[in-house]
């Protein structure tokens, strides 16, 4: 295990952050006007890569801020499993969502 307990424990926050957003997001990008705009044909995969990506990009940039380098492959690579170990959560949000 590469990430700290306490590295781990802010990367399971920023999930629940990202979780807890999906309503919104899906509201937000099933708008007309913002799906033609941003020519989005699957809302739903859409916000599914747009959650993933956020959280990904969130987790290195507080490693980024916090410990002021970059993230190693080996913390990527294991924070990219915890993430895709919450992918039925993020699924169930945005179907929750509608």
């Amino acid at each position: 295990m590469v990430l700290t307990i306490e590295t781990r424990g802010a990367l399971e926050r920023i999930i629940e952050q990202f979780v807890s957003g999906i309503p919104e997001n899906i509201k937000l990008w099933r708008n007309e006007n913002v799906r033609k705009e941003y020519k989005i044909r699957d809302v739903d995969e859409f916000v599914y890569g747009h959650t993933v990506g956020s959280i990904t990009t969130a987790f290195a940039s507080m490693i980024f801020a916090v410990e002021h380098r970059t993230p190693t492959l080996q913390e990527m690579e294991e924070a990219k499993t915890v993430i895709f170990e919450r992918i039925p959560k993020i699924r169930e949000a945005m179907h929750k969502a509608g």
